[in-house]
């Protein structure tokens, strides 16, 4: 049996599943959670945020977009970045930008902004449609059933596959409008300008599985799973199975700790106009596997940053598989960290740290 000795305040949990090969495996997920504010200023929580085991919707799971994200995934590819917020406006203003930046160990930048504008919709006039000015603009959850996308009303199953639940997504089949309402969160550099005309979502959140690009990712389940140990998998399983950020916010690299974080747009008592900067902490836990009496080091991966601007926090996730049938009885142990500043003493019972 496999178990944790943590020695941290981070969570962890253990969590059964299958690597790249389809081979079965335990993986040992770690969350490092902290708090940050206006001048950058960041702290470990005192309460440490708890793994995401599932996903959860805003809504019915086909009808809304993920208010979280399962975070228990047994490898991702590279690194990932998602972000839960709202932007809030200057007052008086009809539009604005949300900006998210990383500046990385290199000093490579990567940058998305985000264009937020007040309601608008739809116009009919003799030889088609023309946009309303928009509204004054107000607080907007960046969720995605505000940026483009959405379905047929007459038709449900004539949807737009990459947000069903959006808005202003009208069948590019001559000039008939089924939805008037425009959406209020877009990426540039084109911007929607006819009716019939179509856009990737806008968005820093993670993507359901049932959408595209991740259904495509998941590819068809295998038909007798039970043949290669219950792993539902195929070899047209793509490596980014258990990718959840848009494709923009996927890196061939993994995190380090040290990556700069720059934000604009995001807090309400912030002028649009002010980045708030902060640094993400070095990631400095160990794992060690306690096995058969021998002591091995695991290298974990940290592969996930997710930023919450409504809470002023954000979570680091670094994770590591250790090959391990589900059937196995063996005792064996996972250590969780700080240092190796003592030393391990194992039986085939039990595990003790003496100073």
């Amino acid at each position: 049996m496999l178990d944790i000795v943590n020695e941290t305040d981070c969570s962890v949990g253990l969590y059964a599943g299958w690597n790249e090969n389809r081979q079965s495996q335990m993986t040992c997920v770690i969350k490092k959670s902290f708090s940050f504010d206006l001048s950058g200023l960041v702290k470990s929580l005192a309460s440490q945020t708890e793994i995401i085991e599932g996903d959860e919707f805003y809504g019915e799971p086909h009808k809304s977009s993920l208010k979280s994200v399962n975070e228990i995934a047994p490898y991702k590819l590279g690194g990932e970045t998602y972000l839960f917020g709202t932007a809030y406006p200057d007052s008086n203003k009809y539009a604005m930008e949300v900006e998210y930046n990383i500046v990385f160990l290199d000093g490579k930048r990567w940058n998305k902004k985000l264009r937020v504008t007040g309601m608008r919709t739809w116009n009919k006039i003799l030889l088609g449609y023309v946009m309303s000015k928009p509204q004054l603009l107000q607080a907007t959850k960046l969720k995605y059933e505000n940026a483009y996308g959405g379905f047929n009303p007459q038709n449900e199953k004539e949807n737009f596959i990459y947000n069903p639940v959006g808005k202003g997504f009208n069948k590019a089949s001559g000039w008939k409008v089924m939805n008037l309402e425009l959406p209020s969160i877009e990426i540039g550099p084109k911007f929607l300008s006819s009716p019939p005309q179509q856009q990737l979502p806008a968005g820093f959140s993670p993507i359901p599985q049932f959408w595209e690009p991740r259904n495509k990712d998941l590819g068809e389940i295998h038909e007798s799973p039970d043949e290669q140990g219950g792993c539902p998998y195929t070899d047209k399983t793509k490596a980014s199975v258990h990718n959840v950020a848009p494709l923009d916010q996927r890196f061939s690299t993994v995190f380090h700790g040290g990556e700069k974080i720059i934000l604009r747009g995001f807090f309400e008592n912030a002028p649009v106009t002010r980045n708030v900067e902060f640094e993400i902490p070095k990631f400095e836990v160990m794992s060690t596997l306690v096995l058969n009496d021998k002591v091995t080091r695991l290298i974990s991966k940290f592969d996930t940053l997710i930023i919450d601007t409504d809470k002023f926090e954000f979570y680091i996730i670094s994770r590591v598989g250790i090959p391990w049938d589900k059937l196995d009885t063996r005792n064996a142990w996972v250590i969780i960290s700080q240092s190796e500043s003592s030393e391990l003493v194992v039986d085939n019972k039990n595990v003790q740290r003496i100073a």
